[in-house]
């Protein structure tokens, strides 16, 4: 009898502790006795299949525990994803189970995923592998895109998603607005249906000193030469008749904030220097 095959019967015999003979109530099985004391491989027990969840190799088990198998047993609970395309055979031929299922190899491992995520994350990051996140079904076994997201539902959920939307690029896993919206999607949709602040005050009075100190709001659905296109037809309020010789009162430096949200620094030089030049 091998070394490995005596841990394993040891395993066996702690398993059988506390009453889980066959029959009675089953005990835990722990994977952690089975990797790290008896030193069996992952593969030794699984078999993986082209696509989905590996299978577990019974026949194996009577190697070590006899032609009666194992105790009764039950398997640790853990969260898992309901994956039925997952690429098994590709990730055991570059990598070692354990380094994407550590977590259930812990003595005190408490239902933690049996995956963690991030690990996969940061594997394909440091390869230079990337999975289009639109591939949910690989590793979910439906398609996430078609359901609606909790916080889609709440009620001020209509209110708050243009500022979630800038928080999310780039976020974490499944969080990226792009994974189901188009970059176009902003756009066709406030053409019917304006932010609640784009009032008509809001529109003659109020959104050029917003967009001042606040343009990245505005880029969600402007493009940056989107003023300037606007104000060469529509000229602001106080450009009246009498902002001619008003605008350098107003303007008091070529730095002005406001007045370089259309205008260049350099244009109050061109325009002074034309003859009979006092403004624009």
């Amino acid at each position: 009898m091998t070394g490995k095959h005596l841990q394993a019967l040891l395993v066996a015999a702690a398993l059988s502790l506390g009453g889980s003979a066959r029959g009675e109530e089953k005990a835990t099985f722990l994977h952690e006795f089975h990797v790290n004391q008896a030193d069996l491989k992952c593969l030794d027990c699984h078999q993986t299949r082209p696509a989905g969840t590996p299978t577990v190799n019974r026949e194996k088990c009577k190697e070590c525990h006899g032609d009666d198998g194992p105790p009764a047993f039950e398997l640790q609970r853990f969260k898992r994803l309901e994956n039925k395309g997952f690429p098994h055979p590709t990730h055991d031929a570059a990598l070692d189970c354990k380094t994407c299922h550590a977590a259930i190899l812990e003595a005190d491992y408490g239902g933690k995923p049996m995956v963690d995520l991030k690990t996969c994350r940061d594997c394909h990051s440091e390869n230079g592998y990337r999975t289009a996140e639109r591939q949910c079904v690989v590793c979910h076994g439906l398609d996430k895109k078609l359901q609606k997201p909790k916080d889609h539902v709440a009620s001020n959920w209509k209110r708050i998603h243009g500022e979630q939307a800038l928080d999310r690029e780039a976020d974490q896993h499944g969080r990226d607005c792009k994974l189901c919206h188009g970059t176009d999607a902003c756009t066709r949709c406030h053409r019917d249906n304006r932010p609640a602040n784009h009032t008509g005050l809001w529109r003659v009075r109020l959104h050029g000193s917003a967009a001042s100190w606040d343009r990245e709001t505005c880029k969600t659905c402007h493009e940056t030469g989107s003023c300037v296109r606007c104000h060469q037809n529509t000229r602001p309020l106080n450009h009246n008749a009498s902002w001619r010789t008003m605008h350098g009162l107003a303007a008091q430096t070529t730095d002005n904030a406001t007045c370089l949200a259309c205008h260049r620094a350099s244009q109050c030089i061109e325009c002074h220097r034309k003859p009979g030049g006092n403004g624009p």
